[in-house]
Parts: structure tokens; C-alpha cells; sequence
């Protein structure tokens, strides 16, 4: 089970850090595996050069704050000035570590990551520009947007309680002696199969950050949807 920490957090006011979080649930016997967090920076792009011998590539020279580092890609739109996010080589990223890439005279010391990336789209033909206001070389885990901690959690098959985001939060509510509240749903219905879905839309807001934390792409969604089951705004059972 994977879950995020912020996510977590809106069904259960939780005042510890997520590893005493971590600490806690393994005791009373919810194994956590893994804590990982968002290991990319934000970087500047500077010096940009097309690959001679590898004519569909770009050399980018980017800052990553600390130091500057190569970095090879195929988005012939990136220029000069440019903010894109960067792993760096010897870094993890989804699980996956980061190795450096020789390109003749060009070695790439990273990678830039696209919007698919972020699960933010199916896929992607370029890099994703960040905002020129963030700090350059800033982690985007510094940042309010990707600020997340995502645990994973092995579950015994005696607790299948557990395999929701909210299963987990009642878990936390007897492990810690929390109130356990609901977030408003943007979903009403009543003795009904909600059958309205739209398809190939990423979620709003908050809920982009969401799937993208835990490395899933909202493929298929219903939201922002409200059924007067009194009347004739029901969808069909048939």
C-alpha cells in the first residue's frame, strides 16, 4: 500500500514527522517499507548545443545551484534561461537510480524530467518548464507543490482495513488516539451507480500533486460532479 502523507494528513491531524509516523504503525503492526521523497532539483539552463553526430539531441549546460552539471535531451524547444527540473546522476528517482551517460565528448550527469514524469500527462514530447520565480538549485520537495512524503507500507493479508488511504487513517486513529474527519466529497449520490466519467483529464489542483506522488496517472476520474437523486439529474441504472 502506498500512501501520502499529506493526503493522510486531511483525514487525521497527525503532529509527528513522517518517519515517527513510520516508526509507530510498524510497532503495532503496519510494516513500513520505504519513506522516499521528490529527489529533483530545479535548475537553469545555460550554455545549449546540438549534437553533431546525434542530430535529435540537445547538450544543455544547467545550474542545480551547487554545481553545473550536463544534461542530454530531446526537446528541441529548450533554450537559454530556461527552468527545468533535473535528477541528478547518482540520485533516485521513482526507485530508479540515476547513471550517467556517455554521448562521445558529451557526458550527461542527469536527467530533465517531462510532465509525464509527474503523471500530469500520458505522454509527453518535451521537458517540463518550471517557474523562473523558484530558487534555482532548490529540491522540488522544498517546494509547497511537491512537498510530500510517500509511504509505503506492507500489508499482511489480514489487513485489507488498510488498503485505502482512509483504512490507514483509522489505523493511525487507534495508534495515536486521533479524531478521524472526512474532507467534503464533490460527490453526492444516494442508492445510485455513478456511471458519469470523464476520460483522459488530469485531476485539479491538489489532486495532480496526489497522483503524482504516488506514480499514478489519472487515467480515468469522476469529479466535480453532484447527482440530485430526487429528481431527473440521476444517471440511469440501465
Amino acid at each position: 500500500m502506498i500512501i501520502s502523507y499529506n493526503w493522510l494528513k486531511e483525514f487525521i491531524d497527525l503532529d509527528c514527522s513522517p518517519q515517527e509516523f513510520a516508526d509507530k504503525i510498524t510497532m503495532s503492526g503496519l510494516e513500513v517499507d520505504a519513506i522516499r521523497k521528490l529527489n529533483a532539483y530545479d535548475a537553469k539552463v545555460g550554455e545549449v548545443k546540438e549534437a553533431k553526430k546525434a542530430g535529435k539531441l540537445l547538450f544543455l549546460s544547467v545550474d542545480v545551484g551547487d554545481e553545473i552539471i550536463n544534461v542530454a535531451t530531446v526537446d528541441k524547444s529548450i533554450k537559454s534561461n530556461d527552468k527545468i527540473a533535473v535528477v541528478k546522476a547518482g540520485d533516485k528517482f521513482r526507485d530508479v537510480k540515476i547513471k550517467p551517460k556517455n554521448f562521445g565528448n558529451f557526458v550527461s550527469s542527469g536527467v530533465g524530467l517531462a510532465y509525464e514524469d509527474f503523471n500530469l500527462e500520458s505522454s509527453s514530447s518535451g521537458l517540463m518548464k518550471l517557474d523562473n520565480t523558484y530558487e534555482n538549485g532548490i529540491l522540488l520537495n522544498d517546494l509547497p507543490e511537491f512537498n510530500d512524503s510517500i509511504i509505503e507500507i506492507d500489508l499482511t493479508p489480514n489487513m485489507a482495513d488498510a488498503l485505502s488511504v482512509l483504512g490507514v487513517a483509522r489505523n493511525a486513529k487507534a495508534i495515536f488516539g486521533k479524531e478521524l474527519h472526512y474532507p467534503e466529497s464533490t460527490i453526492n449520490y444516494v442508492d445510485r451507480d455513478v456511471r458519469l466519467i470523464m476520460v483522459n483529464r488530469t485531476t485539479p489542483g491538489t489532486g495532480e500533486q496526489r497522483w503524482f506522488h504516488l506514480s499514478i496517472y489519472p487515467e480515468v476520474f469522476v469529479f466535480n460532479t453532484e447527482f440530485d437523486c430526487g429528481g431527473n439529474n440521476c444517471p440511469d441504472r440501465n
